[in-house]
């Protein structure tokens, strides 16, 4: 999963890059392009997580708390237990969970068809019962993004612990250009 988000994050970098016009491009100095290329890298990894895992309602405010502490490499959790945490919930919980959630909304249905409703009812693509508690939900969306935003940090190697240089460093670094 790491490495399809750092692939994607990537390619929509490599996208940026080519479409923009004989001045596009992500430029020194300039902090539009820069929002602009921040908010680009995040949409791609908001379209990949809603394509491949809409059945989970992951926490996005544990999201983005990981997306931050994780590219300054300030976060809770240790890099390897997320790794084995995210492993153990996405190889077998996940499944499991959603074996059960369809079995549950098919008995639902048969037993609203054989008391003769017809009606068609639609189901949320993500079910809360993906998680056991709020807390899983919680720890389970923290590091889906730390274990990503280490890992694409393109200042810093792969589990380095120097932090990464966001928005804020840039712009120290990189002023605005007349």
């Amino acid at each position: 999963m790491k490495k399809i988000l750092f692939a994607a994050a990537l390619a929509g970098a490599a996208f940026m890059t080519a479409c923009g016009g004989k001045d596009g491009g992500v430029r020194m100095g300039s902090l539009s392009d820069f929002d602009s290329l921040s908010y680009s890298l995040g949409a791609n990894i908001g379209y990949g997580m809603n394509h491949e895992m809409k059945d989970i309602p992951f926490d996005f405010k544990a999201m983005d708390k990981g997306i931050k502490e994780g590219a300054m490499g300030k976060a809770a959790q240790e890099h390897d237990k997320s790794l084995d945490m995210l492993r153990e919930y996405f190889m077998s919980k996940r499944g499991e969970r959603a074996q059960e959630i369809a079995a549950k909304r098919a008995e639902q249905d048969s037993i609203r068809l054989a008391g003769g409703d017809t009606t068609k009812v639609e189901y949320p693509a993500a079910d809360p019962a993906m998680f056991e508690s709020e807390e899983e939900r919680a720890e389970i969306s923290y590091a889906s993004v730390t274990t990503s935003a280490r890992a694409a940090c393109p200042f810093s190697s792969y589990g380095s612990v120097r932090p990464c240089r966001t928005y804020a460093t840039a712009r120290r670094r990189w002023p605005r250009m007349p």
